[in-house]
């Protein structure tokens, strides 16, 4: 589901082809309100996935910090390379969507103007 939803964060916006250093900030294309509308759908399965990567992060930190505090015999022999990765990878979703979003100037502008609309 993540890659589906990097993709659709990544190509917003590219049909109207390389944006212009003239474009106008304060002017919304409506192909661009349209595009987005359209992304609705996908946007909701990206809020989706990034409160499930949360909840299991904060379990999983939850979990570890409660094995330091009472640690339990025969865990601490077994690596936690395993669960890190997990945590990162975890993490990492989060940091993808956030660059994908802040790196695309016109899906920011189109969400702004969108906002004031609704």
């Amino acid at each position: 589901q993540a890659p589906q939803i990097y993709d659709a964060l990544g190509v917003f916006g590219e049909a109207l082809g390389p944006e212009m250093p003239e474009e106008d900030s304060l002017q919304t294309p409506s192909s661009l309100l349209i595009e987005l509308a359209e992304l609705i759908p996908t946007l909701s399965k990206a809020r989706q996935l990034l409160r499930r990567a949360d909840a299991v992060a904060g379990n999983i930190l939850m979990q570890l910090a409660k094995t330091q505090a009472m640690p339990i015999p025969g865990l601490a022999k077994q690596p936690l390379r395993l669960v890190l990765d997990v945590l990162g990878e975890l993490l990492s979703i989060s940091v993808k969507c956030d660059g994908l979003v802040l790196e695309n100037s016109r899906l920011r502008r189109a969400y702004t103007s969108f906002k004031r609309i609704v």
